[in-house]
């Protein structure tokens, strides 16, 4: 759950933790005050280099 002093915008870099490891992505929809769609950047086998995917994760809590 996103803090209710912290806004998120479309197109914003966000770091969300899922299931004790963290991830970071790019918002692509706001759905409203507390659920949003994230495009999520995935590790490469290149040790500290990422790719972006498309696979989104629809914060429904």
């Amino acid at each position: 759950m996103i803090p209710t002093d912290k806004c998120v915008n479309c197109n914003e870099y966000v770091a969300i933790e899922y299931q004790d490891a963290w991830y970071s992505g790019i918002v692509v929809e706001i759905k409203d005050e507390e659920n949003f769609v994230v495009k999520f950047m995935t590790p490469t086998r290149a040790l500290g280099q990422y790719e972006k995917t498309f696979r989104r994760f629809r914060n429904n809590s």
